[in-house]
């Protein structure tokens, strides 16, 4: 039998009890999952912090405090750390997480939208939060949305996180390739023409 990884993202940066009554706010009800999702098979766990009143936090403090929680009741497991930009912007408080002891930590690629709000990352502060990991031996939990991102990673200037991203994102990048590859092909494959019959991937300019 092949061998996966799983990694369970727990709480997230935007539920709240309105959106889905079962998510993790607190401590005690993040510490609670993670052991159950320990137990199901997961290896890895994406975590989140929130202040008391159920709002994204990113201090040290409040994630060390998580992490210390977690690893007591899930030995073993490991921790990945938010860098996440779609609340906070600034990357002294986004780098906060990398402070707290994660194994790993999000670092996103590249800008998006989300349906109500920004993730804003800048190329300045994409290579920044990667400088800040390798410094403290932290793996980047690489956040591909599109093969825009993963160009980037591989795009000069790179900087200083060249080497330490390089790897891993070539194989991500090559791997994302062959899925869109297959994707488009079968789309085109299936789409009809005007006269009701399905294209030839050869039909393509």
């Amino acid at each position: 039998m092949e061998r996966l990884i799983i990694n369970a993202a727990l709480t997230g940066i935007v539920p709240q009890r309105k959106d889905n009554s079962n998510v993790p706010l607190s401590q005690q009800e993040i510490v609670d999952d993670a052991e159950r999702c320990v137990a199901a098979g997961a290896s890895i766990l994406h975590l989140h912090i929130r202040n008391e009143d159920g709002s994204s936090a990113s201090s040290r403090e409040r994630n060390a405090a998580l992490f210390a929680a977690v690893r007591a009741r899930c030995l073993g497991v490991l921790i990945s750390g938010s860098t996440s930009g779609r609340v906070e912007g600034a990357v002294e408080r986004r780098a906060e997480v990398l402070d707290a002891g994660p194994d790993l930590a999000s670092l996103t690629l590249g800008s998006m939208n989300f349906p109500t709000q920004a993730s804003v990352n800048a190329p300045a502060t994409i290579r920044e939060l990667a400088r800040r990991m390798r410094a403290r031996g932290i793996l980047p939990e690489l956040e591909l949305f599109d093969l825009g991102m993963a160009d980037y990673a591989l795009s000069p200037p790179r900087g200083a996180a060249a080497t330490y991203l390089e790897p891993v994102v070539t194989a991500t990048y090559a791997a994302l390739a062959d899925h869109y590859e297959q994707s488009l092909a079968s789309a085109v494959i299936q789409a009809p023409t005007r006269h009701g019959g399905a294209r030839s991937g050869r039909e393509l300019p």
